[in-house]
């Protein structure tokens, strides 16, 4: 089975075809167990049209609203998967740089009560270089990494911040 997300496209605004693009790129590049799958991509005068795996299970987010917390087994086992997905991205030069709930997908219920999940939304990824400097926040700010949120200065895009957001997700 697949989804299809499908994403107006708005007048003059090229900036959100470069971001658009750049996710496409990224999602083809990305074949990983854990990662959501692209499909395929489809593009017209007035949308965009991304099709992927479906996940028949939902939000990892509504889960928590859900059960309120999970045992330290389920956590465990959610957090490896969501880290081999990061640890993956990494060693392909990719961070995503917008890890929550939101964007974690369950695919499958295990019979022991274990969730199956996956990475997903690429949209706000970036292709880095070793010692690149960024200076924009990316990201929900909930979920970013304490020196994110302080400093008023030049940001470096650092893989590590993907690591911190998963684990202030689990833990919080």
């Amino acid at each position: 089975d697949f989804a299809m997300k499908i994403i107006k496209k708005r007048k003059n605004r090229a900036h959100d075809e470069k971001e658009i693009l750049n996710e496409i790129e990224i999602l083809k590049k990305l074949v990983h167990p854990k990662i959501l799958k692209i499909v395929e991509f489809y593009s017209t005068l007035k949308k965009y049209y991304i099709i992927t795996e479906y996940c028949y299970e939902g939000e990892l987010f509504n889960e928590i609203i859900k059960v309120g917390k999970f045992d330290e087994g389920q956590a465990a086992f959610i957090i490896d998967q969501i880290l081999k997905a990061i640890n993956y991205c990494h060693k392909m030069n990719i961070i995503h740089r917008d890890i929550k709930p939101e964007n974690i997908m369950i695919t499958n219920r295990e019979k022991n009560g274990c969730l199956q999940v996956k990475l997903i939304d690429f949209g706000t990824a970036k292709i880095f270089e070793k010692g690149h400097q960024e200076n924009k926040y990316v990201g929900s700010s909930y979920y970013m990494a304490p020196e994110i949120i302080k400093r008023n200065q030049v940001l470096h895009v650092r893989a590590e911040r993907d690591v911190l957001s998963e684990a202030k997700n689990e833990y919080s």
